[in-house]
């Protein structure tokens, strides 16, 4: 594992943990966040981290949460 998650704060690093678990998270993993988070958050952490695939942003932003 590359982060140590006892050093991650769930508002302070939220682009962060909402951007790595959709584009590496289990399915389990992803609707946690997915419940977690509004469509909002979600789609402002895609738009505003590098690296971001576009098929993620894309699907995030045609969906409906």
């Amino acid at each position: 594992m590359d982060v140590d998650l006892n050093l991650l704060d769930s508002s302070k690093d939220m682009d962060f943990i909402i951007v790595r678990v959709l584009e590496r998270g289990t399915d389990v993993e992803i609707r946690k966040i997915e419940t977690a988070y509004s469509q909002q958050e979600i789609i402002s952490a895609l738009e505003n981290t590098k690296g971001v695939s576009k098929k993620t942003l894309n699907f995030y932003k045609t969906i409906s949460l």
